[in-house]
């Protein structure tokens, strides 16, 4: 993955997030609109085309994990936040998990 594009593993949890608000009924696990503004409408056409490649177990499993991690993650954020938090870093764990820790991927 170069510098400029973006990561197969962050478009592939998009869409599960995307999925999870097109096709999953209310009320939903994680509620995150902003995701298909981010998306954009082709890739919400593409979803709603097909919805059966979103509805596989394999696949309602894996949107199952991906949304209650981010509500996990919402969660903890919004309680610091009510703490007088005002300040959090995001850090990309793949470094982190290669072993090369403040290096780059190769």
């Amino acid at each position: 993955m170069s510098d400029r594009k973006v990561s197969r593993t962050a478009f592939g949890t998009a869409y599960m997030r995307a999925a999870h608000q097109l096709l999953d009924s209310p009320p939903r696990v994680l509620e995150d609109p902003a995701i298909l503004r981010l998306l954009g409408q082709d890739a919400c056409d593409r979803i709603m085309k097909a919805p059966e490649r979103y509805q596989t177990p394999e696949r309602r499993a894996l949107r199952t994990h991906v949304v209650l991690r981010a509500r996990f993650a919402e969660d903890r954020l919004k309680e610091a936040v009510d703490r007088g938090v005002r300040q959090y870093v995001v850090l990309g764990s793949t470094p982190l998990r290669s072993g090369n820790p403040g290096g780059r991927n190769r």
